[in-house]
């Protein structure tokens, strides 16, 4: 990517990333490695990021209004996704990146979406705290 894009560009991808390689560590290790990569880096380099974060909460929201279950076939559960995009949304508003608001809105609506499912409760606020990093 570098060599074809530059390391701008490169430094974006990996901002994107929760991890490299395989077999891939653990997904709540992996989601609190990349919420720390990016309460570290730049107002420039957080926006691709939450880009990326408000595509997924839009393609969730997308896939509940639709009547199915998105998280079938995702590594993590709905009250951990939550989580986790909670815990960005903080790194995000602190740079007053527009996309912030929509973040929140579209959090707001998981949130409404998945109340309304018979298979979710909502879990415990124990949030990253609960799990310690190795």
């Amino acid at each position: 990517i570098a060599q074809k894009f530059g390391p701008t560009v490169l430094r974006l991808v990996e901002l994107c990333s929760d991890c490299e390689g395989h077999p891939k560590p653990a997904w709540i290790w992996r989601k609190q490695r990349h919420a720390a990569r990016l309460s570290q880096a730049s107002a420039c380099e957080c926006l691709v990021p939450a880009c990326d974060k408000l595509h997924n909460l839009r393609c969730l929201n997308a896939e509940l209004r639709g009547g199915a279950d998105p998280f079938r076939h995702l590594k993590a559960g709905p009250g951990q996704y939550l989580q986790h995009f909670a815990a960005l949304l903080p790194v995000f508003e602190r740079y007053e990146l527009a996309v912030a608001a929509e973040i929140r809105h579209e959090l707001a609506e998981l949130r409404r979406l998945l109340a309304q499912r018979e298979w979710y409760r909502e879990p415990a606020d124990a949030g990253y705290a609960a799990y310690a990093m190795p």
